[in-house]
């Protein structure tokens, strides 16, 4: 916890004398959907002058006042996720915010020349694929840094808990469509989704769809992609970072 941007700065003292090289700044949202990130920016720009270290941020919603405060930090990715249904945004996130809140947000950053990595949740309607392809439309709109893809996992003590996530072949098929709009941007399988075989077999279709990286790859998938010809590099930073 750093409630403070005092105490954000001790963290990071304390986490350099680690060997820590990096920090992602993220935290719970006000109502408006905002992570309450911008008092907190001068701490950020001071330890990444001081310390070099780099930061990321979950951003939530972003207006002008914060985009200017992350682009003065210097903070080296910016993410969000990316909904494209109304009735997500306000069933499931409850917010009181539109699509167009979302689009002006990549906005913003965009034209500060932030680096932006928006993120997509597929399932997040309770486990119904819904306004997926759409969220994927409004970010391709925007020259963003990469793209990360996750998968609704059903967690114990939430109200998903007793959710069924989408099927594999569902996901593959997101896969395959990002990958079509987002040619030549890095497209990431990031690090939460279900376990297990479902697991295994998401992993397959990010390879089978040409997606650039996959956190924490189900085991056996290092190997199948290495007999598809590909060179596997592993890297210890946020899947943001790659």
């Amino acid at each position: 916890h750093a409630r403070t941007p005092e105490e954000l700065l001790a963290l990071g003292r304390r986490l350099h004398e680690k060997h820590c090289r990096g920090l992602l700044v993220s935290g719970g949202s006000s109502p408006n959907g905002q992570v309450p990130l911008t008092r907190f920016c001068p701490a950020m720009k001071k330890l990444r002058e001081d310390y070099g270290m780099s930061i990321a941020v979950h951003t939530g919603l972003v207006d002008e006042e914060l985009a200017d405060g992350l682009t003065l930090a210097g903070v080296e990715r910016a993410m969000m996720d990316v909904m494209g249904h109304e009735a997500t945004i306000r069933g499931v996130y409850h917010l009181d915010a539109s699509l167009e809140d979302f689009d002006n947000s990549l906005k913003l950053m965009v034209e500060r020349e932030l680096e932006v990595t928006p993120h997509v949740v597929i399932g997040l309607q309770f486990g119904e694929l819904l306004g997926e392809e759409a969220a994927l439309e409004l970010i391709s709109r925007h020259h963003v840094h990469s793209l990360v893809l996750v998968v609704i996992n059903p967690l114990a003590g939430t109200a998903m808990e007793g959710i069924t996530p989408p099927a594999a072949a569902e996901i593959g098929r997101v896969f395959a469509n990002s990958r079509r709009l987002f040619p030549a941007t890095p497209v990431i399988l990031g690090c939460a989704r279900p376990g297990g075989e479902h697991k295994f077999e998401t992993d397959k279709y990010a390879l089978e769809a040409g997606l650039n990286g996959i956190a924490y790859p189900a085991q056996g998938i290092v190997s199948l992609a290495q007999k598809k010809g590909l060179k596997a590099i592993v890297s210890e930073y946020c899947c943001s970072m790659m």
